[in-house]
């Protein structure tokens, strides 16, 4: 029988050809290492059964990288499932809701009980058992008809939906004690290596279960709660429940029964009640406010959501003007590099803060300002309109990525400014187990304008969106706290939009690349849903912003 050679660490080894992964691995320890999660091939992640036929380097992976934090999660979900499952019945049902802070926002429903602080102990305690059995995740083919049959009986029919719109005639299920369950992600060898969590009560069946973070070094950071944003999302999580529109299965039934275009009528409808409910709250201290400030994650829609508010203000007869922070970056040789050569951008000193501060300052004092504008291109700011007066009854809308700092605006008077934290929280589901990643979602939204507007290709937008996420944690979640309020920009249907803009590019990524993974991960994520034709999008919406044709740029 021919060898194949296996590089892992620099060290080389033989094996029979056709040798599964995990057979390789035991042979060099690995599987007892309590941080390891994987290996990867030519930048694709192998599966524990897979066969090896030539010869390969093996690249290990663990919660520190993208892939390995996602699968890490994949595990931890499980076995908080199965924990709750063991200790209160069968019947008792998780959801998975969505990201918060730095954990998932866990709901639990256990019939003729509530799920109250004091239960927390109980299943930390059953999760760390279940760990420290070093229980297998078994990975076993199905047909697909079993397996809706079996999900249909067990009272999830949602992912009979899914799994009826995959392709194929067999579909992949974990097994856990007695437990089969569908992810969307790989599951790690076994639960000894899902070892470092925590939970959080928030209220009765509420939970968040926190893990370690990408560039948490394998500790579980303590969990921030911020009640508004919660709050905003519970808003519109029970709106869609009120329309049993809780999974994408349920959209992608009003794709195939011609019911899409009366929805996004309907959900841009909500989107702008949303909007106006902020306005009203503006209109009612009119008489102080004089700045409102919107910051957010990046693809969150801010720029779009600062000339809404303008257009609804008008409404009211409060006329304002509106500007980017964006304009008042330093000339470029004045701007900071990271280690890698990359200009920071997201650093607040990368700003020139005495002149923004100053030009704010003059337009309250009712003095003519000329707002530069920054070319990007070039290096430095630009003056190219015209000189502009803030009017008695005006105000100002500015946006930006720090605009929720103190620093930003320290010169000003805290009364005449207005905090709103911009960004998408949506609260669909694939189905119970997996929810939609807020932050899926913004990357989605920037590969494709990104693409449109800067001719970025896929893994252009990638290799910066690590660095991007690293630099929210420091400039930007932790600020929302400061918001007078939150606005959520996410759509019910904007993925079946998005859809039809991403795919094609992120098919582009070679298997060369190191994003390649990330790249099909998306892909298969996307798969899920029926693709919506951009003609029905309003030019008004938030959405325009990413695939074009806005009414406002």
């Amino acid at each position: 029988m021919d060898n194949i050679k296996i590089t892992y660490k620099k060290e080389k080894r033989e094996f029979p050809k056709n040798t599964s992964v995990v057979d390789i691995i035991k042979t060099f320890d690995e599987l007892f290492d309590e941080k390891f999660l994987g290996i990867k091939v030519e930048n694709s992640v192998k599966k524990w059964n897979e066969k090896i036929t030539k010869d390969s380097e093996f690249v290990p992976f663990d919660d520190s990288d993208s892939t390995g934090n996602k699968i890490y999660q994949a595990g931890l979900k499980y076995i908080f499932i199965v924990a709750v499952k063991d200790l209160y019945g069968k019947e008792a049902q998780v959801s998975f809701l969505n990201s918060l802070d730095k954990g998932l926002y866990t709901a639990i429903n256990v019939p003729g009980k509530t799920i109250e602080h004091k239960d927390l102990d109980d299943i930390y305690n059953k999760m760390k058992e279940i760990s420290n059995q070093n229980l297998v995740f078994e990975r076993i083919t199905v047909e697909k008809k079993e397996a809706i049959n079996y999900f249909i009986k067990i009272n999830e029919s949602e992912k009979a939906k899914n799994i009826k719109n995959i392709a194929g005639n067999t579909i992949t299920l974990y097994k856990l004690n007695s437990y089969y369950n569908y992810f969307y992600n790989d599951m790690p060898y076994s639960t000894k290596v899902i070892n470092r969590f925590c939970l959080d009560f928030i209220s009765d069946n509420k939970i968040v279960l926190t893990f370690p973070t990408i560039k948490s070094k394998g500790i579980v950071l303590k969990y921030n709660h911020f009640p508004k944003t919660l709050n905003n999302f519970e808003i519109y999580r029970n709106w869609i429940e009120h329309l049993n529109l809780r999974y994408i299965s349920n959209v992608n039934d009003l794709i195939s029964t011609n019911q899409i275009r009366d929805f996004i009528a309907t959900n841009e409808f909500v989107s702008n009640d949303f909007i106006n409910e902020v306005i009203k709250k503006i209109v009612d201290h009119k008489n102080e406010i004089k700045i409102l400030l919107l910051a957010g994650p990046s693809s969150s829609g801010k720029t779009t959501t600062a000339y809404r508010i303008n257009l609804f203000l008008k409404k009211y007869g409060i006329k304002s003007i509106t500007f980017s922070t964006d304009n008042y970056y330093k000339d470029i040789d004045k701007i900071s590099k990271d280690s890698d050569g990359n200009y920071e951008f997201e650093k607040i000193d990368a700003l020139d803060l005495d002149m923004l501060q100053n030009d704010l300052l003059n337009l309250l004092d009712g003095k003519e300002v000329t707002i530069p504008t920054y070319n990007f291109i070039a290096g430095k700011k630009e003056y190219k309109t015209k000189a502009i007066k803030l009017d008695k009854d005006e105000i100002i809308i500015m946006e930006g990525l720090h605009c929720l700092n103190e620093v930003m605006t320290k010169k000003i008077d805290k009364k005449y400014k207005y905090k709103i934290y911009v960004s998408p929280f949506l609260p669909l589901g694939i189905d119970r187990h997996n929810h939609l990643s807020t932050m899926d979602l913004r990357l989605i939204r920037r590969i494709v304008r990104d693409n449109r507007t800067r001719g970025a290709s896929v893994t252009d937008t990638l290799k910066y969106w690590e660095k991007v996420k690293n630099d929210e944690e420091v400039y930007i979640y932790n600020f929302q706290k400061e918001a007078d309020v939150i606005l959520n920009t996410a759509l019910i249907y904007e993925l079946g939009v998005l859809k039809v803009f991403a795919e094609p590019l992120l098919y582009s990524v070679s298997i060369t690349s190191e994003f390649y993974e990330e790249a099909r991960r998306l892909l298969s994520f996307l798969r899920l849903f029926f693709p919506i034709s951009s003609e029905l999008v309003p030019n008004y919406s938030v959405l325009r912003e990413f695939i074009g044709g806005s009414i406002f740029y």
